[in-house]
Formats: structure tokens, C-alpha cells, sequence
């Protein structure tokens, strides 16, 4: 489902804003918070070796995020970047000030990723009505959202009959 709409976004000349949606998501749900963490260190400090290899992955953990939040920022955030996402400068200059500043919190991209989904609102309203019959497959993804049973063997002419006289 992503994929067609993604597909349907590069026609639109917008797959940047669903690319950095999907990578901010991804960045926040893969992050290890700093609660947690700590938690886990404070339990550890009786055993010295348990204590010593958390630390060092907090070090590696913060790597990686640090990785991942300047790839980014390189990526969707600067005003050069090859796949610049349509924010307010204040955004952008507030995310670019926390990663300067080496703080990479589970929410860095939170608010530009709100700002971004209402864009995406956009082009997922212009994507439902768009001409189905070049995508039958979304009319199988569609109907299943929907909650309609639909039994297809294989994607063929009626699926675009249904298509065009579908209603979404």
C-alpha cells in the first residue's frame, strides 16, 4: 500500500515528504530513551562488567542515532538538501540547532513530521481520486480498508471495471 502511494507521490513530485514521514517514524521508534537507560544502569552498578558493556552500548546507541539524525537533516532538513521538505525555517533551524549541538531525542523530528503528514493529507485526498484503473491493486487495498470482502484471483480488466465505478 505504501509502495502505491509512494509511486502515486513521485508523479505528484512530492515522494520527499513521504520518505522523511517513513524515516522520522523510523527514527523515533527505533530509539533507546534515556529513562530506560538509566534505569538499567542504576540496576547494573552491583556488577561492574554488566555496568561497563551498558555503558558502552548507550555510546554506540548514541552513534547510531547521531548517524541517523545527520543523515536526515542532510537529506530532508538543510536549505542544500537534495530532498528538501517543505517546513517553516523556524523548524528547520530548531532541528539543525539540537543536532549542532550533539541532542538527538527520540523527538527531534516529531513536529516537522506533523507538519509534513498534513501535506501528505493533501496527497493522499488527490491519490484517492485519482484514476484507479492504473492501479488495481489499490482497489484491492481499498476495498480491504473498507472492510468490503473481495475474492481476486489476479489483477485484470475487472478490477479496472470496478475501479471506474467505484466509489471511495
Amino acid at each position: 500500500a505504501c509502495a502505491f502511494f509512494r509511486s502515486f507521490a513521485v508523479k505528484m513530485m512530492c515522494p520527499e515528504n513521504v520518505d522523511f514521514w517513513l524515516r522520522a517514524q523510523t527514527y523515533r521508534n527505533s530509539w533507546c530513551g534515556d529513562t530506560a537507560m538509566t534505569a538499567a544502569l542504576k540496576a547494573a552498578r552491583r556488577d561492574e562488567a554488566y555496568y561497563e558493556s551498558l555503558i558502552m552500548i548507550c555510546r554506540d546507541a548514541h552513534d547510531v542515532r547521531e548517524a541517523a539524525a545527520n543523515d536526515i537533516v542532510n537529506t530532508y532538513i538543510h536549505e542544500d538538501a537534495p530532498a528538501q521538505i517543505n517546513i517553516p525555517a523556524t523548524m528547520r533551524e530548531a532541528i539543525k540547532a539540537q543536532v549542532e549541538e550533539g541532542q538527538f531525542p527520540a523527538t527531534l523530528f516529531d513536529v516537522a513530521a506533523k507538519e509534513v503528514f498534513k501535506l501528505l493529507g493533501d496527497t493522499f485526498r488527490d491519490y484517492q481520486k485519482c484514476d484507479k484503473s492504473v492501479h488495481p491493486a489499490y482497489v484491492v487495498f481499498a476495498e480491504k480498508i473498507e472492510g468490503k470482502a473481495l475474492e481476486v484471483s489476479s489483477p485484470g480488466p475487472d478490477l479496472r471495471d470496478r475501479a471506474s465505478n467505484s466509489t471511495f
